[in-house]
């Protein structure tokens, strides 16, 4: 299994999935804030008959957290997709050279050394006998795990 395809993607969901419970989670305390009342709901916001600020806000950050939750369904879907055909290990004869053994199994089925394969990527990010993609790029909207201190603790 591709590793590097793996954690990005698993750093991906993570982030994306606390970005979203942080998101949901101060959107209470700035509905206290801008109605100035403790027992004031989503609901109540909602369907309040004159336009206020909260109402507003609700309406805004509805939108967004919908996004939010379509970006981590998106990304769901790419990992899984990713995963299924990640880069496995298998036996044959190289289809590039025809001389060495082959260690790696491409999405499009064929065989190929580890020579072979890291000068081919370098090249271009195609198989030599079929110009499939030997990368997927679904994998490059993954995210590397970092995120800056500030965006965990901003309050939205």
């Amino acid at each position: 299994m591709n590793l590097v395809a793996f954690k990005c993607g698993f750093y991906g969901i993570i982030y994306r999935f606390i970005f979203i419970v942080r998101t949901v989670a101060v959107t209470k305390n700035w509905i206290v804030y801008f109605t100035e009342s403790v027992n004031m709901t989503m609901t109540d916001v909602i369907l309040s008959k004159h336009l206020s600020i909260a109402s507003l806000y609700v309406a805004i950050k509805s939108v967004f957290i919908a996004g939010l939750i379509w970006d981590f369904h998106s990304c769901w879907k790419q990992y899984k997709h990713v995963m299924k055909h990640a880069i496995s290990e298998s036996s044959g004869i190289c289809s590039f050279c025809q001389t060495a053994p082959a260690t790696i199994s491409l999405l499009c089925s064929h065989k190929v050394c580890q020579t072979c394969y890291k000068s081919q990527i370098y090249k271009a990010p195609y198989c030599k006998t079929c110009q499939t993609e030997i990368v997927p790029t679904l994998q490059f909207a993954f995210t590397d795990g970092y995120s800056s201190i500030s965006s965990i603790f901003c309050c939205l």
